[in-house]
């Protein structure tokens, strides 16, 4: 009777330690996940911020070819009619 209370002991302590080193393991697990994905926002954040900087360059760079092609159009087009006064009122743009 002894020798099976004891063993019953023993069986029910592996179980705990069992139990523990498991849930110890799963949370470790949970924590690495975690970390993982907060390493990953970082990144995409730092993507996002990125594209809107280049979308920013973008735009900037559209407005100054508008006005570029624009004053080149508007040069072509005195040059080609023989207008001197008109190419030179242009020029000032």
């Amino acid at each position: 009777m002894l020798l099976l209370v004891v063993v019953l002991l023993v069986v029910l302590l592996v179980a705990v330690a069992y139990y523990i080193s498991i849930y110890n393991r799963l949370q470790s697990l949970r924590n690495g996940a975690e970390a993982t994905l907060g390493q990953v926002r970082v990144a995409l954040k730092k993507r996002l911020d990125m594209i809107e900087q280049l979308v920013e360059s973008v735009k900037s760079y559209a407005r100054f070819e508008r006005f570029s092609v624009s004053v080149r159009h508007r040069r072509c087009i005195c040059v080609a009619l023989g207008m001197l006064r008109c190419f030179q009122h242009f020029s000032s743009f």
